[in-house]
């Protein structure tokens, strides 16, 4: 449903803080609507995600390994949200064992 600037007004802000989970990153460009047909993550977006091969791959090789990610994300909710409070409840990355020396994650 569509709100109105009234009710818009009147819900701004009226959450306590906001929890957030976070793993890896895409890139996204605006795509053009999708048939009703095909429901999707990124249809119901509107946009196409991408990795770049380029990028570092963790054990899981389709797990981007994007640290700068959640800063952008951080960022982005602060000036979007007037700098609520946010709890990072989740992040992190797969890996093959249980490491000791963990430089990959620890940089």
């Amino acid at each position: 449903p569509a709100f109105t600037d009234e009710e818009i007004a009147y819900i701004s802000g009226t959450f306590d803080y906001m929890a957030v989970n976070m793993y890896s990153s895409i890139l996204a460009v605006a795509t053009d609507e999708a048939p009703i047909a095909e429901p999707s993550y990124n249809y119901d977006m509107g946009i196409d995600g991408y990795q770049p091969d380029d990028w570092e791959s963790a054990s899981a090789p389709w797990f981007k390994i994007t640290p700068w990610g959640i800063r952008k994300l951080l960022n982005w909710l602060k000036e979007t949200y007037n700098n609520p409070t946010i709890i990072i409840t989740e992040n992190g990355m797969p890996d093959n064992s249980s490491v000791i020396d963990d430089v990959t994650r620890v940089r």
